[in-house]
């Protein structure tokens, strides 16, 4: 019953946002039950594609492995079509599928799906951490952030839309369709782009700042997030190269 209401609320966030993140962030501020919620919504969805995600893995590998030892392909794998339109692969570029192809055998699903679950329960968590941090940090430099205690505000918003994505998420799995495959991608990245800045609809609702503060501190967030990423692999990448030179 509580699941249900709160599929209906997630409903009422996508399609009315202005309304019922207005009146969630009237309510007392529940961030345990926004985690929970969210939690208990997306961990299965990205169980299920990590684990469908690993299957597609270790059918690739198989065809790397029978390509590896010299089997002739009979079906017709994206790849090969490839290799065909191309006239052929590049040596390196062979080379690198044969070595893929001599890589051990991925554990049966059997034995990997509680792995996967573990994965998948961390993988959300880090990513509500990580927008937690980005968006309050760029609402902040936009001037939204006015009380003492608003970090806790930012938690329950990003973890109510996050909740909310599930239905976004669920359309992800529509590329896997047979009939549709990469015919869903534009709709797919429409639904990402959507409730990316569904965050900032529900931070602008819990902070009381303007709607506009808290769309654009989700874009701030990305832009943030690009540079500070891209410097660290910059650095990691000249650190290791120095390493390298000096031994």
């Amino acid at each position: 019953m509580l699941m249900g209401c709160k599929l209906v609320l997630y409903f009422g966030m996508t399609f009315r946002p202005f309304r019922t993140f207005a009146g969630m962030a009237a309510a007392p501020l529940r961030p345990l039950q926004a985690v929970s919620y969210m939690l208990l919504f997306r961990v299965p969805i990205a169980w299920a594609a990590s684990a469908m995600t690993y299957q597609w893995i270790g059918r690739k590998l198989q065809i790397f492995r029978l390509w590896a030892s010299g089997v002739q392909m009979t079906t017709r794998e994206p790849l090969t079509e490839l290799a065909e339109y191309f006239g052929g692969l590049s040596p390196d570029l062979h080379d690198s599928f044969i070595r893929l192809g001599q890589l051990p055998e991925l554990p049966p699903l059997s034995s990997a799906w509680p792995w996967l679950g573990i994965f998948s329960f961390f993988c959300i968590i880090g990513l509500w951490m990580h927008n937690v941090a980005w968006d309050h940090a760029a609402l902040w430099m936009l001037g939204g952030t006015r009380e003492e205690q608003s970090f806790r505000h930012s938690c329950v918003a990003v973890a109510e839309a996050m909740g909310a994505a599930s239905y976004g998420s669920l359309l992800g799995f529509a590329p896997i369709l047979p009939q549709v495959g990469l015919l869903a991608v534009p709709a797919v990245t429409a639904a990402n782009i959507y409730y990316w800045g569904l965050r900032g609809i529900g931070l602008s609702a819990y902070h009381g700042c303007p709607v506009w503060k808290g769309i654009v501190a989700t874009i701030l967030h990305l832009l943030l997030a690009t540079i500070f990423y891209g410097l660290l692999i910059l650095v990691s990448v000249a650190v290791a190269m120095v390493i390298a030179s000096s031994g």
